[in-house]
């Protein structure tokens, strides 16, 4: 019964796969990149939110962090660059602005059910236009301009960026991870046109993680292969203390923000054979006037020429107006 149970949940699985991809294969030429995320309840507003936003935590102060994590000595002998540091920071006290995705499905299933066995979890199957290696020059001047320029963040909260495959310590080993890397002081969420979600109903958990334990090894001594007492510590330091402390330009932010809504308003609007109720037309200009005003103000608060800003603005307001005249006008 058991198996028949978990056989159900990767056809579901399966299915959401295969709509993912086939909306992004009609609408993007870009190669997809697959990932998944179990959580063991409904988290409601913080779902899918980085540990830094969440829990009282100080993102003003995240360079602090990694002087913590040097105090106890778990940057000796480790790389300067600061997504790293990052990794290193999410592995040992799970606290960064990065959201643990795995490109295996199963420790996904795993997470999902793991805890609050009383509750339903929740799998998130996701389908990514692009990404970047966790090696990435490109992220890792991205990331310092962010640390660097806290009163004048170049980063666009919304504009996530997908880290693929990282190996740099055997937890995300095991756990075939990666990250969604969130380069704002302020929270935006994933849009749902990049994922399904899938229910696990609460009765289901025990006898999956059975089945996963005996037909593929995945329990928690595979996927937490060391522990580490220290990060409680660290954590509550964090907390307590005050701290002050490609070409990455306020242009290609833009552009590369633009592409982005561009991108999702194609999967929001086209990816269903029925008419465009006016419910939903309302709903989605509604959307796109509150992402360019946002934008906007994000261009008008930058540490750029007012000739540059003014070129920005108008090119925002261009690149919005021709996606509300190609669906309103339908």
């Amino acid at each position: 019964m058991a198996n028949e149970k978990i056989s159900s949940y990767l056809k579901e699985i399966e299915a959401a796969i295969n709509h993912l991809v086939e909306i992004h294969k009609k609408y993007s030429d870009t190669k997809y990149l697959l990932a998944f995320r179990g959580e063991a309840k409904d988290y409601a507003d913080t779902s899918m939110m980085p540990s830094l936003f969440r829990d009282e935590m100080d993102v003003q102060k995240e360079s602090y962090l990694f002087e913590l994590l040097g105090d106890f000595g778990f940057l000796e002998n480790k790389s300067e660059r600061n997504i790293d540091k990052a990794i290193e920071a999410q592995h040992y006290v799970a606290i960064s602005r990065m959201l643990d995705i795995s490109f295996s499905v199963l420790p996904a299933i795993y997470f999902a059910c793991s805890s609050h066995k009383e509750e339903d979890g929740f799998l998130f199957v996701f389908c990514f236009p692009e990404n970047y290696s966790p090696h990435s020059r490109y992220i890792e001047q991205f990331y310092t301009k962010i640390l660097e320029n806290k009163k004048n963040n170049i980063a666009y909260p919304g504009n996530f960026k997908v880290i693929s495959h990282s190996y740099s310590n055997e937890r995300i080993k095991a756990q075939v991870g990666g990250f969604v890397f969130f380069p704002g002081y302020e929270f935006r969420p994933i849009q749902p046109v990049y994922y399904k979600k899938i229910t696990i109903l609460a009765e289901d958990k025990t006898d999956i993680l059975k089945r996963l334990d005996e037909m593929f090894n995945i329990n928690e001594a595979t996927l937490f292969p060391e522990k580490e007492k220290i990060s409680g510590i660290i954590k509550e330091r964090f907390k307590e203390n005050t701290y002050s402390i490609g070409n990455i330009t306020i242009e290609n932010e833009v552009d590369s923000y633009c592409r982005k809504i561009e991108y999702e308003s194609r999967l929001m609007m086209d990816n269903e054979n029925t008419d465009i109720t006016d419910k939903k037309l309302i709903n989605f200009l509604r959307k796109l006037r509150k992402e360019e005003s946002d934008l906007v103000y994000y261009v008008s608060m930058s540490a750029i020429e007012d000739g540059e800003k003014k070129k920005l603005i108008n090119r925002i307001r261009e690149r919005f107006e021709i996606i509300k005249i190609k669906y309103n006008g339908r």
